[in-house]
């Protein structure tokens, strides 16, 4: 069930408002079905309720509201009022209010994309650090920018190392799957950067001239455990 909140909802006669289920009447709602901006004087609020509107709050003498809306839908209303004869609201106060609403409704759908945006990395980030397979990630000019625990593990560096090396040639003896000798720039990562075609399943051996392999303990000759950097 949608439900109409006013997180900003307040008048000089009215105390903020407890959020309400979509479809409990009211001016509010009628803006917010219709996409459309809609202004309220004292003759059209009779003509709205003789036909069976239902009113919601402290009546008013003008009642003016404006669908919040983004390019894909209306996220909300943004509503004004007036109480006595000293301010009164016409076409053009719909017009520059729905002119105000829009640049709040885009600040709004950024605002959540950014939100959204986070969430989304966080997820990703929480997935890829319990992966037992290890994970690097390149940026376009093969800089090593982020890898997981595994990754560390196999390559026998730090996330911290590798980030420091730039674009310099990695400390590591590299094998095909065959246990053909590899020069660095030959690797999987740096040919899909160069031609931008995917690949997949690529065996590459890794191991640094200090330690031993990590995960297979075979010889140089016949590294073939770890398949990276991808």
């Amino acid at each position: 069930m949608m439900s109409s909140a006013f997180p900003i909802s307040s008048t000089s006669t009215t105390r903020c408002r407890r959020p309400r289920r979509l479809g409990a009447g009211g001016l509010t709602e009628v803006v917010l079905r219709s996409g459309e901006g809609l202004l309220v004087t004292p003759e059209r609020m009779a003509t709205m309720v003789k036909a069976g509107q239902h009113i919601m709050g402290t009546d008013s003498l003008d009642w003016l509201g404006v669908p919040l809306r983004t390019e894909r839908r209306t996220i909300g209303v943004l509503t004004v009022q007036s109480y006595t004869g000293l301010v009164r609201y016409t076409e053009k106060d719909k017009a520059l209010l729905q002119f105000v609403s829009d640049q709040v409704a885009a600040a709004i759908e950024r605002k959540q994309a950014v939100e959204a945006r986070h969430a989304g990395e966080e997820r990703y980030r929480s997935v890829i650090a319990a992966m037992a397979e290890g994970i690097i990630v390149c940026d376009d000019a093969g800089r090593i920018v982020d890898c997981n625990a595994s990754a560390e593990r196999m390559i026998g560096e730090s996330l911290g190392e590798m980030r420091a090396r730039g674009t310099a040639p990695p400390d590591w003896w590299l094998y095909a799957e065959d246990g053909t000798p590899l020069r660095y720039e030959q690797i999987a990562t740096l040919d899909v950067l160069r031609t931008g075609r995917a690949q997949a399943n690529v065996v590459t051996g890794v191991r640094r001239p200090t330690a031993r392999c990590s995960g297979c303990r075979s010889t140089p000759s016949r590294c073939t455990a770890s398949r990276g950097p991808r």
